[in-house]
C-alpha cells in the first residue's frame, strides 16, 4: 500500500508525501486541517483527574476538620 509510507494527514503524490489540503476528499485526509489533525481532548486527563483530586482533597479536609473539632 503506497499511502502507508506517509505520516498522518499526508497523501502520496508521485514518490513524495504532501500535506493534506483543507477540505480534501481523500480518506487519508478525513479530519485534517492545513495538513494537521486537530488535538483531541482527553476527558479523563484534562477534566476527570482534577475533579477527582478536588473531591478527595475536600473529603480529606472535612475528615481532618471533623476529627479536630471533636
Amino acid at each position: 500500500m503506497l499511502g502507508s509510507a506517509c505520516s498522518d494527514c499526508e497523501i502520496v503524490v508521485g514518490a513524495d508525501c504532501i500535506p493534506c489540503p483543507s477540505g480534501s476528499g481523500f480518506p487519508e485526509c478525513a479530519g485534517c486541517v492545513d495538513g494537521m489533525r486537530p488535538e483531541r481532548t482527553d476527558f479523563v486527563r484534562d477534566l476527570g483527574v482534577p475533579i477527582v483530586v478536588g473531591v478527595l482533597t475536600t473529603l480529606a479536609i472535612a475528615l481532618i476538620t471533623t476529627k479536630l473539632m471533636k
